[in-house]
């Protein structure tokens, strides 16, 4: 495993949220971090604690591993920052995240600062040049990544000029890997295709993120049909949740098509509970290199990836 030399950002578990999440009080929190022989951080009269100390203080049970698969119909769907925020928050309730960006345009690797060509990609460790251990680069404290370069776009062919099982060519290296991480999550490209299949198939879960419009529904129904015919050809129960990103309330479009999702007799009980308002904070805090966390005063964003991670993750207060 490699280190990522760029580590501009500082993600904080405010200890108001902690509170709130554990249903106590603030001091009652200070007195469980000094029972654990640990010290919060001051920053801007906010409190707060990062991965380490989260992973020391929060004793989850019973919360299995996952691996998922975040895919979209379409492009410009705020998967990438979806992926990005919710491992961030992840790693903040002190579990270890490895993201695999097999998105070939590598945004995802990109917004952690990394210059993917400098590193090698998961298309390389799926050719045998390179152990998938040896293609982990640590980003930030209990977030690892596999970085993705151009060469990503060449795992189709890959996969048809050796005609290798779908089923079972991401899970091989997987395994490997999979004691060393509490969640697991490809960001997929944005497609149908081999590699996307090849992930899904792997993944205990496929988060399908979409903005509430009509050309998004006709993707995610393309999606669907798709996951309801790997499931059927490999004999297997791969689970998805579909999650509403930039819900806006002042426009009809957003409030009929969020209605009609989660008012589906099927698709209502595939919606995560809780959904993305559009906020330009996103935006604002990738073009600084930051996670909207590394904040030490939270915007209503926080709360939305914050409620999501929970749902994801499997956690419950306590």
């Amino acid at each position: 495993m490699s280190v990522s030399t760029i580590q501009k950002m500082n993600p904080k578990m405010l200890v108001s949220d902690i509170a709130n999440f554990l249903d106590c009080s603030v001091p009652n929190i200070y007195n469980k971090l000094k029972s654990i022989e640990k010290e919060h951080i001051i920053e801007k009269r906010k409190s707060y604690i990062n991965h380490d100390i989260a992973r020391e203080l929060f004793k989850f049970k019973d919360v299995p591993k996952k691996v998922i698969s975040v895919q979209t119909p379409k492009g410009g769907v705020g998967k990438t920052t979806i992926t990005r925020e919710v491992a961030v928050r992840s790693s903040l309730y002190g579990k270890k995240v490895l993201i695999i960006d097999i998105d070939h345009q590598g945004n995802l690797t990109n917004s952690f600062g990394i210059q993917g060509e400098k590193h090698s990609s998961f298309y390389q460790v799926l050719k045998g040049d390179i152990n998938i251990k040896e293609s982990i680069i640590n980003v930030l404290p209990g977030i690892d990544i596999i970085a993705s370069n151009l060469k990503n776009s060449y795992i189709d062919d890959f996969m048809l000029q050796n005609t290798v099982n779908i089923n079972k060519v991401f899970r091989k290296h997987i395994n490997k890997i999979l004691d060393c991480y509490d969640i697991i999550i490809f960001d997929c490209p944005p497609s149908n295709s081999r590699c996307v299949s090849s992930a899904n198939v792997c993944a205990d879960l496929i988060a399908i993120p979409i903005i509430p419009d009509d050309f998004s529904i006709d993707g995610l129904k393309m999606i669907i049909n798709r996951i309801q015919m790997l499931n059927e050809e490999f004999d297997s129960t791969t689970d998805y949740k579909i999650i509403i990103n930039r819900f806006d309330a002042r426009t009809k479009a957003s409030l009929r098509i969020t209605s009609s999702l989660i008012n589906d007799p099927i698709l209502g009980e595939k919606c995560f509970e809780n959904y993305i308002g559009i906020n330009q904070d996103f935006t604002n805090y990738r073009m600084d290199g930051l996670s909207i966390f590394d904040a030490v005063r939270q915007s209503k964003c926080c709360e939305d990836i914050d409620k999501l991670t929970q749902e994801i993750l499997g956690i419950s207060n306590g």
